[in-house]
């Protein structure tokens, strides 16, 4: 959200990731699941996919990060701002593999999403991969599914 003064003015921002960690919704997150959070299973794509393909299926699913599989089982993640930021430093014509984080940061699914939060903070990123009792990878979390959460 922009934030405009008295005049129109342009003062700064308010993104999701302000408002999950000053809104004072602890006690709220600390009820939830983290697999209330899951709204879809994760769209994993293999790390030979070109750049411009990888940003392509995140538009048409309508997804803000994708995972990424490697030969070792090991999965990744590439997410909307990484898009940004290779699009800026021009590493659009590489394999996402080799732009994806890796591995992928996780949280069970039982879990409370304010114990994912905590990770969120503390690890600095913005999306983790969530997996169920067989370490299985059922979906991923971020501040817009917190959100929508809280929203709830």
């Amino acid at each position: 959200m922009l934030v405009v003064g008295e005049f129109g003015e342009r003062l700064g921002i308010v993104s999701q990731s302000d408002v999950v960690w000053n809104q004072g919704v602890e006690h709220f997150l600390r009820l939830r699941s983290v697999k209330s959070a899951v709204t879809n299973p994760p769209i994993i794509i293999e790390r030979e996919t070109p750049f411009g393909e990888a940003v392509k299926q995140m538009g048409e699913f309508q997804s803000d990060a994708v995972v990424v599989g490697y030969e070792d089982g090991v999965k990744g993640i590439f997410t909307e701002r990484d898009v940004v930021r290779f699009l800026a430093e021009q590493r659009h014509s590489e394999q996402i593999g080799e732009l994806a984080s890796r591995p992928i940061v996780t949280v069970k699914d039982d879990d409370s999403l304010y114990q994912a939060r905590n990770i969120l903070m503390q690890t600095r990123i913005r999306h983790i991969g969530v997996v169920d009792k067989r370490d299985e990878l059922i979906g991923i979390v971020g501040f817009a599914e917190i959100m929508r959460s809280i929203e709830h």
